[in-house]
């Protein structure tokens, strides 16, 4: 439990920082357009530093691990997608692709830079 601790704080730190949005979304009149974007490059950054972050430590090749995380990540989406019954659109799909991108990215460069 210990060795993932500091990836529940990774993950609190975002949690907060997507509250923060969030709350600055409510209490302004800034557009949904850019925060919209805001939240897309923060998962984009999100995801390649966790990618980074664990296939570093793998053994496993990094577009593997890149896959595997993405698509938990784009499996649970879809789920509460459907939850809520959100309708999936070309730009949700953009915004997978773009999620999944970006953790490949970050797994690949993290065994390229491991060598």
């Amino acid at each position: 439990m210990l060795r993932f601790k500091k990836y529940f704080i990774f993950a609190g730190i975002f949690i907060s920082y997507y509250l923060l949005i969030s709350l600055i979304y409510l209490l302004t009149n800034i557009s949904y357009n850019v925060i919209s974007s805001i939240l897309l490059i923060s998962y984009i950054i999100l995801f390649t530093l966790l990618s980074f972050i664990i296939a570093k430590k793998s053994n496993k090749k990094g577009i593997i691990i890149g896959l595997e995380l993405s698509s938990i990540y784009i499996v649970i989406l879809l789920l509460l997608s459907l939850l809520f019954k959100c309708n999936i659109n070309f730009n949700s799909i953009v915004y997978y692709l773009i999620i999944l991108l970006s953790s490949l990215f970050g797994s690949i460069l993290s065994k390229n830079l491991k060598k």
